[in-house]
């Protein structure tokens, strides 16, 4: 097993990269929803794309992300981290401008849905390597006892991000249009890309060496022995489930309080950020919690438990939510 070196970095050092991590995240994530705010205030609406056709662009680029987890993650492991991360912020950044760019060649329905299908499909593999990017600097970067905190952190910066999207987005799409809103906020994606190649991947070593005769044997055996894990197929299983029921949120609340609840266009925007920014500080919280509950029961029921009793209040909670038939009951 490679044990790293990372925490040999001073503490001050790991907390800082942890900080530009959720930064990273929190960037990467307002540029993955910024679509559904144009979708929902200028797509559907205005431009006259369906929501089942608005609805594939959004679905396209899950499929593509998800698709390239495991190319993702063999590059992380070739690249490192590090590197993968700068590579994300250039592309993802470089994809998001491009979708603005778009609105200045067509605003046709058609040819606009399918050149958003096409680069945002681009943009979804662009994607791929930062949640387990962010996991593997921090798995190597803190000690056990911190790194369900540095996570939570990490993910919590995703939730700040997309938090921020609805109100932020919505009011620079009333200020410059959404082509230059997408262009600014890719634009922005691409300098944080900078910024992490200069002040965090040089603190970050690169991936462990493996001698050109073990490489291919290595890798073939460590690749079988991982998918003949149960437990790391039933872990993938509570992210589908998760993940499916998150999603609706990202992509769907601010349709739902605009066309469903027919809430006006600024207070959807916040109720929207009030809910993502919620989200946000219960990952932040979940991490810390989880940290301190293994210390308890152990490190196994010590997780179990977070997540067993945040899926079952996230389940009951969201029946409760979509109960709510009118404005006045938000």
């Amino acid at each position: 097993m490679h044990v790293s070196s990372f925490t040999s970095l001073p503490a001050f050092t790991r907390w800082r990269i942890v900080i530009m991590l959720m930064v990273f995240a929190g960037l990467a994530h307002f540029n993955r929803v910024g679509i559904s705010v144009a979708g929902d205030e200028v797509f559907i609406p205005e431009v006259g794309i369906s929501e089942k056709r608005m609805g594939w662009v959004y679905v396209t680029f899950l499929i593509v992300y998800t698709i390239g987890m495991l190319p993702g993650g063999w590059l992380i492991d070739r690249m490192g981290a590090a590197k993968s991360l700068t590579l994300l912020g250039l592309s993802m950044g470089t994809f998001v401008a491009l979708a603005g760019a778009l609105g200045w060649i067509t605003n046709t329905p058609t040819s606009l849905w399918l050149g958003l299908l096409v680069i945002r499909g681009i943009a979804g593999l662009c994607n791929s390597p930062l949640h387990p990017g962010a996991a593997h600097v921090v798995s190597d970067l803190m000690p056990p006892r911190w790194r369900a905190t540095a996570n939570g952190m990490v993910t919590a910066g995703a939730l700040i991000g997309i938090a921020f999207c609805y109100p932020v987005f919505g009011w620079l799409m009333d200020k410059v249009t959404w082509p230059w809103a997408f262009v600014h906020c890719g634009g922005i994606l691409v300098a944080y890309g900078l910024v992490w190649r200069m002040f965090a991947q040089p603190s970050l070593p690169g991936p462990e060496p493996i001698p050109a005769d073990q490489r291919s044997s290595v890798d073939a055996n460590e690749g079988w022995l991982l998918l003949r894990q149960r437990n790391l197929w039933l872990l993938g299983l509570s992210y589908a489930a998760f993940g499916y029921f998150q999603y609706l949120f990202f992509y769907w609340m601010g349709h739902y309080f605009k066309d469903v609840l027919h809430v006006p266009n600024i207070e959807a925007r916040q109720a929207s950020f009030c809910i993502m920014l919620a989200q946000g500080a219960g990952m932040a919280i979940g991490g810390f919690s989880t940290d301190g509950i293994c210390k308890l029961l152990g490190a196994t029921w010590g997780r179990r438990s977070i997540v067993l009793c945040g899926m079952c209040l996230a389940a009951a909670f969201g029946l409760k939510g979509v109960s709510v038939t009118d404005q006045g009951s938000i």
